[in-house]
C-alpha cells in the first residue's frame, strides 16, 4: 500500500513539476544581513490572524531567507524542485509554537519525500520585559515564566540568530529553520501572526492557510492529502463532554503594572471529542486595564469568544490574563465555558484580580504578630458575618474600601477575648465585588482583600 501511495505521489508531482511558477515580485533580503544590522520598529498588531497575509487562491511573493548557518532558502528555486511547500512561522517565546513542534516533526517524517517543510523564525511573540507585538502589553505568559523562557525583543539580526541557536539547543526540530530579516519583511507579507502556516502549490499559489498551525479542526496532513487528491478522514458530530476546574484561588494578586494570571483546566471526561466555546460574559476592569483569554492559543484582548476541540480523556489548561496599569486596582472577569453540541454541559467562572503597590505611603509593613490572624470565609455571602481576630489592642483604624478605592466603612473594636479583639463586617449593606481593608496601628499598616458575592 505504501508503494502504491508513493507511486501515486510521484505521478502527481511529475505532472505538476512542469506547471508555470507565477510568483509575485521578490520581497525583502537579497543577501545575508550583517549581525549588526538593527531591527526595524514593529507596530503591535491586535487584529485577527485570519485576515492577515495571503488567503487560499492568492499568489505569494518570492523571497530569500537565510538559516543560522547561512544556508539559503529562495522560494522560486525551491518550487522549481517540483514539490509543494509548507511554511510555518515561529518564535521561541511562542508557547503555542513550541507545543506544535512534535506535530511539525511528524509532518516531516510523513511527507518530506513529497513536500518541502520550512520553519520561518520571526519576531518574538512574548518578549520580556518588552511589549508583545500581538497584545500591545507586556505579556510573557505563565508557561514562559514557568519554563524560564524570558527574552527581550531582538535589537539586531545577530540577536535574532542567537535566539534561533537557543531554540535549536533546547528543542529537537526536524524541519530547517530560516530567519526573517531585521525589518520583518516576510512577516509583514505572510503575517503578522505568531504561528500561522501556509501550504503553497508548485505554482506559488496558496492552497490552504492556517491562522494557527494545526489548530483543530485544521490539519496540515489532511490539506496535503487533499492537494494530492487523496481523500479520507473526516469529522462528524462530536458529542464528548467536559468539566472545568479552577486551579488555585479565584482571586489573583500582583503589583500594579504587572500582568497577572488566573488558572484553570478543562478535562474531557468522555470517550468522544468535545467542542468547547469560551465566552467572556462580563468585564469589570479599572480604566487602563485589559484582559485576554488563553487556551490552546492566546487571543488578543479584543477577542471575547474562542472555540477549541478537546480530545477524549485529554486536558487543556486555561489562563485568564489581566493586564494592569501602575495604579492599584481590582477587576473581575466572568467567563462561560459551554459545550457547542450539548447545551446542558456548561460552566461559569469568575476570575478576580487585585493589584497594590509594594509600599503604601511610605509606611512600614505590619509585623506578622500584629496582622489579621483570621479571615473567613472568603469569598463570603452577604448574610455571613465576617470576623477578623486582631492580635493587637492599639488599633488606629480599620477601614473598608471598594474596588475603586473609595472608603465605604470604618469598623471599630466590638469584642475582646483573652486580650484579642475582633471586628465584624456585615456584607448585607454592600454590593457584590472586590473589597479591601486597611488596618493601621501606629506606624504600621496591613492591607488585605476580600470578595462579596450575592
Amino acid at each position: 500500500m505504501k508503494t502504491v501511495y508513493t507511486v501515486f505521489l510521484i505521478l502527481i508531482l511529475t505532472s505538476v513539476s512542469y506547471s508555470q511558477i507565477v510568483l509575485k515580485p521578490h520581497i525583502g533580503l537579497n543577501s545575508k544581513p550583517l549581525d549588526s544590522d538593527t531591527s526595524c520598529y514593529f507596530e503591535p498588531y491586535l487584529g485577527s490572524f485570519n485576515t492577515t497575509g495571503y488567503q487560499p487562491g492568492d499568489t505569494v511573493n518570492d523571497f530569500t531567507l537565510f538559516s543560522y548557518n547561512g544556508d539559503t532558502l529562495n522560494l522560486r528555486r525551491e518550487l522549481e524542485k517540483g514539490k509543494p511547500i509548507v511554511l510555518i512561522s515561529s518564535s521561541y517565546t511562542c508557547p503555542v509554537y513550541r507545543g506544535k513542534v512534535p506535530a511539525i516533526n511528524s509532518l516531516v517524517a510523513q511527507y518530506s519525500d513529497s513536500v518541502s517543510i520550512f520553519i520561518i523564525y520571526t519576531i518574538e511573540a512574548h518578549p520580556y520585559p518588552d511589549i508583545s507585538p500581538y497584545f500591545g502589553y507586556v505579556n510573557p505568559g505563565q508557561q514562559n515564566i514557568n519554563e524560564g523562557i524570558l527574552y527581550p525583543l531582538t535589537r539586531t539580526y545577530g540577536e535574532r540568530r542567537t535566539m534561533v541557536w537557543k531554540m535549536d539547543s533546547a528543542m529537537t526540530i526536524d524541519a530547517p529553520v530560516f530567519i526573517d530579516g531585521p525589518c520583518d519583511t516576510w512577516l509583514r507579507h505572510f503575517g503578522p501572526a505568531p504561528n500561522n502556516a501556509y501550504l503553497i502549490t508548485t505554482q506559488g499559489i496558496v492552497y490552504s492557510k492556517h491562522p494557527w498551525f494545526n489548530k483543530t479542526p485544521q490539519n496540515m496532513s489532511h490539506d496535503i492529502d487533499s492537494l494530492f487528491g487523496i481523500t479520507g478522514g473526516g469529522g462528524g458530530q462530536f458529542n464528548g463532554t467536559f468539566n472545568f476546574q479552577l486551579l488555585g484561588d479565584s482571586v489573583v494578586y500582583g503589583t500594579a503594572g504587572e500582568t497577572i494570571y488566573g488558572h484553570g483546566q478543562f478535562v474531557n471526561n468522555s470517550t468522544d471529542t468535545a467542542i468547547i466555546r469560551a465566552v467572556r460574559l462580563q468585564e469589570n476592569l479599572p480604566a487602563g486595564w485589559a484582559s485576554s483569554i488563553c487556551i490552546d492559543v492566546c487571543y488578543p484582548p479584543e477577542t471575547d469568544t474562542a472555540v477549541f476541540y478537546l480530545a477524549p480523556a485529554d486536558t487543556q489548561s486555561y489562563t485568564m490574563y489581566f493586564y494592569t496599569n501602575t495604579v492599584p486596582g481590582n477587576g473581575m472577569i466572568r467567563m462561560r465555558f459551554e459545550n457547542v453540541n450539548i447545551t446542558n454541559n456548561r460552566f461559569q467562572q469568575r476570575f478576580y484580580a487585585s493589584t497594590s503597590l509594594s509600599g503604601v505611603n511610605g509606611l512600614n509593613e505590619l509585623p506578622s504578630e500584629y496582622r489579621l490572624s483570621q479571615n473567613y470565609p472568603n469569598p463570603f455571602n452577604p448574610k455571613t458575618i465576617i470576623s477578623y481576630e486582631l492580635g493587637i489592642t492599639d488599633i488606629t483604624s480599620l477601614k473598608i474600601y471598594n474596588a475603586l478605592g473609595n472608603e465605604v466603612a470604618t469598623l471599630v473594636n466590638q469584642k475582646q477575648n483573652a486580650g484579642k479583639y475582633s471586628v465584624e463586617f456585615d456584607g448585607n449593606n454592600f454590593p457584590s465585588g472586590i473589597y479591601f481593608y486597611t488596618l493601621m496601628a501606629g506606624e504600621f499598616i496591613d492591607t488585605k482583600r476580600m470578595i462579596l458575592l450575592k
